[in-house]
């Protein structure tokens, strides 16, 4: 097998780096007797096993090479709780993680993030935008990390320790991926589809030697709702599976398959929570199955979201990656239609990475104003 351009210019290979890093009862109430044998159950049983079975996965898979970047920069909400987000996708984030569940949104939405990581030398950021229409909602994502100022290595032949090569220039690279999002929801109740056309684009540059490799794929997603307080979600990554091409040389693009299910705990009506409560908790799992991804295994992602009250979220989780596994925590302040994440989520496998991640979205929120006239008028 050829080694890729990246794999012979420079040190700083993004894909190794990405895919190396990695209450109490609020509420009283009772499940009625026999609620885990009904019909519903059964039949959302029944779309998860199909749903599984239809892709025809493969548990680890050794013939990607190549990393989507889109897979590994999330928002603060997202990573608060363990990276769990397929079947809770309500927010701009949907973009990358499950664009069918943006299906549903009421108002326009909109996330942004950027910060350093790695020691400081990798810039990273993410920014997504989703509006609904009469014809299915739309979206724009668009997420990126670059990497500057890294000298390249050499052999010492004395020793045989990597030090720096004084006789190169300083290398930089460049991975970015730019989404196109539709979704709309089908005729079946409660269900809805989704999917992304995404645009590779990877450079290197430095040391006398410049290189870029492009790339086209597409994502498709599905969420049902076979229970008032149950969500299921899956979206199938890169299923293209073409080859981003570099001048000399190209590297398989591998992809996920996601899985996700999220449960509404505590809500203000039982028509969307399993119990009654004026706070509101939702529980997330998601399964990710690798599909032509260098060394990929199965990963699970489990999370948690308890809302006491309007203006105010904690979160908390457990994030699996190929570095290693991690608990995670985070909260929200929403204030009118815009909300603040953070989140304190490290990865085991960078050292010296800051885990402190914070994030911004426009969320909407309805206004209800009355006329003085129309008020006046029905009192009379």
């Amino acid at each position: 097998m050829r080694k890729s351009k990246s794999e012979t210019l420079t040190r700083i290979d993004l894909n190794k780096l990405s895919i190396s890093y990695t209450p109490s009862p609020i509420g009283r109430g009772r499940i009625p007797a026999g609620i885990l044998f009904r019909t519903t159950w059964v039949r959302a049983l029944a779309v998860l096993i199909a749903m599984i079975w239809s892709l025809g996965f493969s548990a680890s898979a050794d013939t990607g090479t190549s990393l989507d970047i889109s897979r590994y920069i999330l928002s603060g909400r997202t990573l608060g709780m363990g990276g769990a987000h397929v079947a809770l996708s309500d927010d701009g984030e949907g973009l990358f993680t499950n664009p069918s569940g943006l299906a549903k949104i009421s108002f326009p939405q909109m996330t942004g993030l950027s910060r350093k990581i790695f020691l400081e030398e990798t810039i990273y950021s993410l920014y997504s935008w989703a509006f609904p229409t009469n014809y299915g909602t739309f979206g724009l994502g668009y997420t990126a990390a670059k990497a500057g100022e890294s000298y390249p290595t050499m052999r010492d032949p004395g020793t045989s320790r990597i030090v720096i090569n004084p006789s190169l220039e300083a290398l930089g690279q460049e991975n970015s991926v730019l989404l196109l999002t539709y979704a709309r929801e089908l005729p079946v109740k409660n269900a809805s589809v989704g999917g992304n056309l995404k645009f590779f684009n990877q450079s290197i540059n430095g040391g006398g030697q410049f290189d870029r490799a492009t790339a086209m794929s597409l994502d498709l997603a599905a969420s049902y709702k076979p229970l008032n307080y149950l969500n299921l979600g899956v979206n199938l990554q890169n299923i293209l599976g073409n080859n981003i091409g570099w001048n000399k040389a190209s590297e398989k693009l591998g992809g996920y398959t996601k899985l996700g299910a999220s449960l509404n705990v505590y809500g203000k009506s039982s028509a969307e929570a399993l119990f009654k409560h004026d706070q509101q908790v939702v529980a997330c799992l998601d399964m990710d199955l690798p599909r032509d991804v260098l060394g990929g295994s199965t990963l699970f992602h489990l999370g948690a979201e308890w809302t006491p009250f309007k203006l105010l979220s904690l979160r908390a989780g457990l994030n699996q990656e190929m570095g290693g596994t991690g608990f995670t925590f985070g909260v929200g302040f929403k204030n009118s239609a815009f909300r603040f994440d953070y989140a304190y989520a490290p990865r085991p496998s960078i050292t010296g990475d800051n885990p402190h991640y914070f994030s911004l979205s426009y969320v909407g929120d309805r206004v209800v104003s009355v006329s003085k006239k129309s008020l006046l008028s029905s009192r009379s």
